[in-house]
């Protein structure tokens, strides 16, 4: 898995973090950093790390009247948040 992470991640700089459901990259970056540090693979965690700042570092003036949406299990701002304090 960590390898798979490690081949994918440098060749997008594309992220989905508009929604509360599963397709959010927040979300899937927050647990598999979990996993990297949990498992001491510093190689992923740094990468991911490196990827989050450059998909959300410059986020600003997030629309926080579109949440809650009816279709989210979590939020989109906190999980992204959640995953850039980690």
């Amino acid at each position: 898995m960590a390898e798979k992470y490690l081949s994918f991640l440098p060749q997008t700089d594309l992220s989905n973090s508009h929604t509360g459901v599963h397709p959010n990259t927040a979300f899937g970056l927050a647990f598999a950093l979990d996993f990297a540090r949990a498992f001491g693979n510093q190689k992923l965690a740094a990468l991911i790390v490196e990827r989050s700042r450059t998909y959300y570092a410059n986020d600003r003036n997030y629309p926080a009247a579109w949440e809650p949406g009816g279709e989210d299990f979590f939020s989109p701002a906190l999980i992204e948040a959640d995953l850039c304090a980690a």
